[in-house]
């Protein structure tokens, strides 16, 4: 037997967790992930200790908010004794925006590099936000100070400013929103010495006031591990579909799961 963690999402959320599409991130040992009805379960060989884990999955979203939307974790040992739990998790709103923000590229991925992000957007109807909101994960470090550290395609003038008065986020100013089209934005990014627990980064659309996710419309992106090769997107989105998200999954385990 083996311990396992059952996520149970809101109804017409369609989760593919198979080969790639699963990212285990920071929860160690993971052996698979089964998908049943209403519910997925990560299966982990590895015992936790008491602390905060996170991995992320990819969804097909249903093309409205559903009625009850929300999640619950259900956290068992190998004796299917239930080890830790939480239920009424808030989903957040879906939105007809027309984006899919992709996976992640990268160039390096050893412990104190500066890496070059590849950050990718597809989008199938003109987005009229005048923001894009970056945030990395924890200790990882952005390196961009002016427009010309942001390498724009396919138009590099749409974008027209930067905000990065902090290091641990970075906000791109629009000229007038983006076209259909696939974008991509690259820029460095200094990496730490240790990844942290919740590797995720966070892109959000919004105005160009916002400074904080709050105000604006968050896609997660999985981040990626110290050494770990970055994907082709081809590979990455086998299988997940043009409407396919990431789901990124923090855990706070309080006692160990064994």
């Amino acid at each position: 037997n083996r311990g396992r963690v059952t996520v149970m999402v809101p109804e017409d959320f369609q989760v593919l967790c198979t080969g790639v599409l699963l990212k285990e991130l920071s929860l160690p040992g993971v052996v698979e992930c089964r998908v049943f009805p209403g519910q997925f379960t990560v299966v982990i060989r590895d015992a936790l200790l008491p602390g905060e884990y996170t991995f992320a999955v990819r969804v097909v979203v249903p093309p409205t908010t559903p009625v009850d939307n929300e999640f619950s974790v259900i956290l068992k040992n190998r004796e299917d004794v239930v080890r830790d739990a939480r239920a009424g998790i808030p989903g957040q709103t879906v939105s007809q925006m027309g984006v899919e923000v992709l996976p992640l590229k990268w160039t390096t991925s050893q412990a104190g590099d500066t890496t070059r992000i590849t950050l990718s957007v597809e989008v199938t109807a003109d987005i009229r936000s005048r923001a894009l909101l970056i945030t990395p994960p924890k200790t990882v470090f952005h390196r961009v100070t002016e427009v010309g550290d942001v390498a724009v395609a396919p138009t590099a003038s749409a974008v027209v400013g930067v905000v990065a008065e902090d290091v641990s986020y970075l906000r791109l100013d629009l000229a007038s929103g983006l076209t259909r089209g696939l974008w991509t934005f690259e820029f460095e990014a200094r990496l730490p010495a240790s990844m942290p627990s919740f590797n995720v980064w966070q892109v959000g659309f919004c105005d160009t006031s916002c400074t904080t996710h709050d105000d604006s419309l968050t896609f997660s992106v999985a981040g990626f591990q110290l050494g770990e090769a970055s994907e082709d997107r081809v590979t990455t989105m086998a299988g997940a579909g043009a409407s396919g998200v990431a789901m990124a999954l923090g855990l706070g385990l309080l006692s160990a799961l064994w």
